[in-house]
């Protein structure tokens, strides 16, 4: 079962990965996407952000995420992280040793105020 539920969060990783490398995207566009809800989106965001190391922000102007760095990417990733595993190692393990498997919201979209208009800030 919890091979099952990596697997999902991992298609869903990958769905994020590939809207956020065609430009921004919205919170209510990634649940609509997905089909999840707002706070499994936040997760997920989360786990690609502070686990996976994806340069993504929020861009409270224009009300979408954004990645605003270049990223190796999701598979990248993943791929040096199983060298030298099996196949059932690789898909049943975590995504990464961090143990952070379900920050808060303020951990994805901050607190803090924006007194520039178009300031992108740390989600």
């Amino acid at each position: 079962m919890a091979t099952s539920l990596l697997a999902t969060q991992a298609v869903r990783l990958l769905r994020i990965e590939k809207r956020l490398l065609a430009g921004g995207v919205s919170m209510n566009g990634l649940c609509a996407l997905l089909d999840a809800s707002a706070a499994t989106v936040k997760r997920d965001l989360a786990v690609l952000r502070e686990e996976l190391g994806a340069p993504i922000l929020y861009d409270r102007f224009d009300d979408v995420y954004r990645l605003v760095a270049p990223w190796e990417g999701l598979l990248a990733h993943l791929l040096k992280q199983a060298q030298g595993a099996t196949v059932a190692d690789f898909f049943s393990a975590p995504l990464t040793t961090s143990g952070n498997a379900s920050p808060t919201v303020d951990a994805v979209d901050g607190n803090a105020a924006s007194t520039a208009p178009r300031q992108l800030e740390g989600a």
